[in-house]
């Protein structure tokens, strides 16, 4: 705001088109009507399938993942019936599984962020390969990545282990049953603690997720809490 003069600022944007042909145009004039005129600017159409995987991992351009399928939507019907098509389109999609776990261990994309982009990965694939579940099937198998163990089981197991090995050696100097029964306890208390953590990075992935607007089932889909829990965080962030 400047004496009576309110000066608004439109930022510079772009238009993404998924699909496109060999006339679609390179630009479009956008029009913009006001109480008090007409004005008008010209954006890009960025074409999503002009760029290889390499372009969209050089370029830091990650959010065009979930649409790579388009440049192998006429391919889709070969895949679901030839096998060695079928593989080829999954080695790619194994490509970009592993160039995100890269990112997320380097520290330049979160875990939510990666989480993020196969959730969206496997939704745009049971959209655009509704009719071929053999593909669908496996590309999304290959973006949820290695199957984790379930949470309690794995916080127990790691109690059980860190109980045995702890107990075992303050046994041998004030008795096998007295260390073990200590140990148990000491065990037990840091296996609720990582419970409790884990529950608590489960929610605030949740809460990211539906700021970002994401449908619960995916939230529930991918942070594994249950249905109530999710909208109890929704109400709270007045989402809901």
């Amino acid at each position: 705001m400047t004496d009576c003069t309110l000066t608004v600022s439109f930022p510079h944007s772009a238009v993404l088109a998924l699909r496109h042909t060999q006339s679609s145009p390179d630009t479009m004039n956008i029009r913009v009507v006001t109480p008090g005129g007409e004005t008008g600017y010209t954006v890009p159409i960025v074409k999503v399938q002009q760029y290889s995987l390499a372009d969209i991992f050089d370029k830091k351009l990650i959010f065009f993942l979930p649409f790579c399928i388009f440049s192998h939507e006429k391919e889709l019907p070969d895949c679901a019936a030839d096998e060695t098509k079928l593989e080829m389109l999954k080695e790619e999609y194994r490509l970009i599984r592993t160039r995100l776990d890269e990112l997320q261990q380097a520290g330049e994309i979160s875990e939510f962020t990666k989480s993020a982009i196969c959730a969206m990965v496997n939704h745009v694939m049971s959209l655009i390969a509704e009719k071929y579940q053999n593909v669908r099937e496996g590309v999304e198998h290959i973006m949820r990545g290695k199957v984790l163990e379930y949470e309690a089981k794995t916080i127990l197991k790691n109690g059980i282990q860190i109980g045995r090995a702890e107990g075992f050696d303050k046994g041998r100097a004030e008795g096998f049953d007295e260390g073990r029964a200590e140990e148990r306890k000491k065990a037990l208390a840091e296996m609720e603690e990582e419970r409790k953590k884990v529950l608590a990075e489960k929610e605030e992935e949740a809460k990211n997720m539906i700021r970002d607007r994401m449908d619960f089932s995916l939230v529930e889909k991918y942070t594994h809490l249950p249905m109530p829990r999710i909208r109890e965080l929704a109400s709270g962030l007045g989402m809901l």
